[in-house]
């Protein structure tokens, strides 16, 4: 399956962005969120870290995103408090194609 992204909502105070997948098991199955770890990485470099419970870091890697995934909020990526929430959306736009 060709996984498309796009954002989805946005906590400006708690600073994560919820992703939405095409998939219709995102919140179900982590195979969308693996996916785009992976691709993120690939372009980007740095290695996957577990960093908690579905909680993960490019460990070498800037912007410093804490990527997690759940079945109950599906993809989230919590950016760190130096990058605004614009600059945050300008990296992940990158990997958005609206479906």
């Amino acid at each position: 399956m060709e996984y498309k992204y796009k954002i989805f909502q946005v906590n400006s105070k708690e600073r994560w962005i919820s992703i939405k997948s095409n998939d219709e098991w995102d919140h179900e199955e982590p195979d969308a969120f693996v996916y785009l770890v992976k691709k993120i990485q690939s372009d980007t470099g740095g290695t996957i870290e577990k960093v908690g419970d579905g909680r993960y870091i490019l460990k070498n890697n800037d912007p410093r995103f804490v990527y997690q995934w759940d079945d109950l909020f599906g993809i989230v990526v919590i950016y760190p408090e130096h990058l605004s929430e614009d600059e945050a959306k300008i990296f992940l736009s990158k990997y958005m194609s609206e479906f």
